[in-house]
């Protein structure tokens, strides 16, 4: 069973759209993650996997155009929390260099459970 999905959208450039399946959560993110937009997201990641009904969180980032190191910090946090609570963390990125770059020259893409689609 599937929820309506809820965006949250701000005038800081970021767009997070959550959706719920049962026990897994998606967070469709648009726009750009760095130092202005990187503490929401980080909160929203945070939020989902302390949720008990979730126990698989999904961040799709196929529509982000921009990431800083910010952005990767969030990713690596939030695969952090995941692990220490039994949780798992996907990271959708497609084909969007904007997002697959940064994470491959940091080596952060070995580190994370990159997908190509959320359903994956």
């Amino acid at each position: 069973m599937s929820e309506t999905p809820v965006t949250v959208s701000d005038d800081d450039g970021l767009s997070i759209t959550e959706r719920r399946t049962q026990r897994r959560t998606v967070l469709a993110v648009t726009g750009e993650i760095d130092v202005a937009t990187g503490t929401r997201l980080r909160n929203r990641l945070a939020e989902s996997l302390n949720d008990p009904d979730t126990d698989q969180v999904v961040v799709d980032l196929r529509e982000v155009s921009m990431m800083s190191s910010t952005g990767i910090a969030v990713l690596v946090d939030a695969h952090w929390q995941a692990d220490q609570q039994g949780k798992s963390l996907g990271v959708v990125v497609g084909d969007n260099r904007a997002v697959a770059h940064p994470l491959r020259i940091t080596g952060v893409d070995q580190v994370l459970n990159l997908r190509s689609t959320p359903e994956s």
